[in-house]
């Protein structure tokens, strides 16, 4: 049986473009813009944004991310101003909750024996042992803290903080090759 040169020839090329083929898109992208399309080289995926208002977002420069909130009672919120970040309580007895004033934050113990209860005074905060054996322990006195001293806890207010829309998203996760 004769073979016809054509269909060995096309059988050649058919057999170095599967070969081409298979070397050329050696794995799939894992992050930045394109995740899970083939790919053979990093370039190939992509960059997206990492921060700012829209992260994971197919972009070439920082600028496109945007701004988002640090702190306030959405961090991670898309902004252009402070004021659309809001307030929200630093410390005290609901750090994160909204506020508008700080006693809206409530207070808490700081130290003492009875450290990160609510407070209105540092006498509700109790005395421990700072230091020393019996550290941690109530106390009343020096003496009873033996290499350490008695302490009384401070109520600490929590604090209204406003949000900062400062947080710029960053172009530069490049995403990467991965063979699977």
């Amino acid at each position: 049986m004769t073979t016809h040169p054509r269909s060995a020839l096309t059988g050649l090329l058919f057999i170095l473009l599967l070969g081409a083929s298979s070397t050329a898109f050696a794995g799939t992208c894992v992050g930045g813009s394109t995740p899970g399309t083939s790919c053979a080289t990093d370039a190939q995926c992509g960059s997206a944004c990492v921060g700012g208002e829209s992260p994971g977002a197919s972009c070439t420069t920082d600028a496109q991310c945007g701004r988002s909130c640090k702190g306030g009672p959405q961090p991670g919120l898309g902004c252009t101003l402070d004021s659309q970040c809001g307030r929200a309580c630093a410390g005290g007895t609901q750090p994160g909750a909204s506020c508008n004033s700080d006693t809206e934050c409530g207070s808490i113990c700081a130290g003492g024996a009875l450290p990160g209860t609510a407070c209105s005074f540092d006498s509700e905060c109790g005395t421990a042992c700072n230091g020393g054996a019996n550290n941690g322990k109530d106390c009343s006195f020096n003496s009873d803290c033996p290499g350490g001293s008695c302490s009384t806890g401070a109520c600490k207010p929590g604090a209204c903080l406003t949000g900062a829309c400062s947080n710029y998203g960053a172009c530069s996760n490049v995403g990467r090759c991965s063979g699977e």
